[in-house]
């Protein structure tokens, strides 16, 4: 069964199997991930061939597979399912085996424009990244008067990623982790138009980059660097913000001079899949620097940083967080 599964992952493409079966995937992010007309819910990963959909009751809802697709769709069991791809791979039946080339709508890409900024100062930026996600202030004014961060019309964080001078990425999340009624999460936004071949970095003329999943992971990076005496800024940042590994790519191709880079995904199951794919990615390329594995200690560096204050920790060396048995170790190796 186990080779059975692994083949129907591998040659089982879930976009084309979606589109025979009568839905409509459309390109967003820039290509980076694809939706569906029919369910403006589901996001689907070419990439990983894995799909996001929060009704599902088959499997883990963040990364579900043609599996769980086809289950879902047809009102079966996973095993059921694996055996209809099974015999679709097989030849039988043959009216299900897919033959449709991936022919997805182009759809109209918006220019790209950053949402107005408050004419104020960004109280409500400061407030939420320095008193609930326990970011550390010079970072944040750091960024401020840097341009990567500022508060819109709105009171919603903005983060912008630029690519040869240009402002072309923005991200956007509420000043509030209190999710809204109908809603499933707190407001997080990409703005249409945001190019994902670079996403957000932070250019400081290192040889070192430290990447992770998320602008404030990358920004309680350099928090946690405070908090252990060692210069933010000794450091280049890269969050990719989303599933594609072309913006680490890039990052090193435009960086010839980058020999160190750290790994800094989340201390979870996507996390770890995010390093094995950067550590392959980085090799086809031929990238021959130092590549090293630095996940959070909780699930996420925010959250590490977020225990630290919790706990009223102080840092050093190999310190140990008191009432808490979490060790927060340097954060780079000497």
């Amino acid at each position: 069964m186990g080779r059975t599964v692994d083949r129907i992952l591998a040659e089982v493409d879930l976009i084309e199997y979606m589109s025979t079966c009568g839905y409509t995937p459309y390109p967003l992010g820039n290509g980076s991930y694809y939706g569906l007309q029919e369910h403006s819910s589901v996001r689907i990963y070419p990439e990983t061939n894995t799909y996001f959909h929060p009704g599902s009751s088959n499997g883990d809802p963040r990364r579900l597979n043609v599996i769980n697709f086809t289950a879902w769709h047809y009102g079966i069991s996973n095993g059921e399912a694996i055996k209809m791809l099974a015999e679709e791979l097989n030849g039988k039946p043959a009216y299900r085996q897919s033959v449709v080339k991936r022919e997805i709508p182009k759809i109209e890409k918006k220019s790209f424009s950053l949402p107005p900024r408050t004419s104020g100062n960004f109280k409500h930026v400061y407030a939420y990244l320095i008193k609930t996600r326990c970011l550390s202030k010079s970072v944040v004014t750091d960024m401020v008067k840097r341009g990567f961060l500022y508060e819109d019309t709105r009171g919603n964080a903005t983060f912008v990623g630029y690519h040869d001078g240009k402002a072309d990425f923005c991200f956007q999340r509420g000043c509030s982790d209190k999710i809204p009624e109908g809603y499933r999460r707190a407001f997080t936004r990409i703005i249409e138009g945001s190019n994902f071949d670079h996403a957000w970095y932070v250019d400081n003329g290192s040889n070192k980059l430290f990447t992770t999943e998320a602008t404030i992971d990358s920004m309680s990076v350099m928090t946690m660097f405070e908090y252990h005496n060692i210069n933010p800024n000794s450091y280049d940042y890269l969050a990719q913000c989303g599933p594609s590994m072309k913006p680490l790519i890039n990052y090193i191709q435009s960086h010839p001079n980058t020999d160190t880079v750290y790994l800094g995904y989340d201390n979870d199951e996507t996390g770890n899949k995010y390093r094995q794919r950067a550590r392959k990615a980085l090799n086809e390329i031929g990238y021959s620097g130092k590549v090293v594995d630095k996940p959070p200690h909780s699930k996420d560096f925010n959250q590490d940083i977020q225990l630290l204050k919790q706990h009223n920790g102080t840092i050093s060396q190999q310190n140990t967080i008191q009432n808490n048995n979490l060790n927060i170790e340097r954060m780079i190796q000497r």
